[in-house]
């Protein structure tokens, strides 16, 4: 219901990874999770996220919103312009089919950053 518990949800799947992951959290009617997995995991100091596979797996569970979160094992939990612009392109994909991207987290050395309270999203 909103970005703290959002945050407390997500950053312990994040313990003990060395390399970027992407998980998506997919949301019901009633925000309720209906669906919490990984996307892909990467390099150190990035990971490829697809368009294509988070629409395809928010129609699947019927989602009507989802949140993207990945992590900086290295790093800040700062979103890069790579970031930004992935969160951009994913929120113009899901809002014609009527599915709300509600935020995009990033996770680094237990801190949590909300793209949506930064003004991104």
């Amino acid at each position: 219901t909103n970005t703290e518990e959002a945050g407390r949800y997500i950053t312990p799947k994040f313990i003990g990874r060395t390399v970027e992951t992407a998980y998506l959290i997919c949301l019901d009617g009633k925000r309720k999770v209906t669906y919490c997995g990984i996307l892909n995991e990467g390099s150190v100091d990035s990971v490829p996220i697809f368009v294509r596979s988070i629409v395809e797996k928010a129609i699947a569970v019927n989602a009507s919103s989802v949140i993207l979160a990945h992590n900086h094992p290295t790093g800040f939990a700062l979103p890069s312009a790579d970031d930004v612009r992935t969160t951009r392109l994913v929120a113009a994909a899901l809002e014609p089919l009527s599915i709300r991207l509600l935020d995009h987290l990033v996770v680094a050395m237990g801190d949590c950053v909300s793209m949506k309270d930064s003004g991104i999203l």
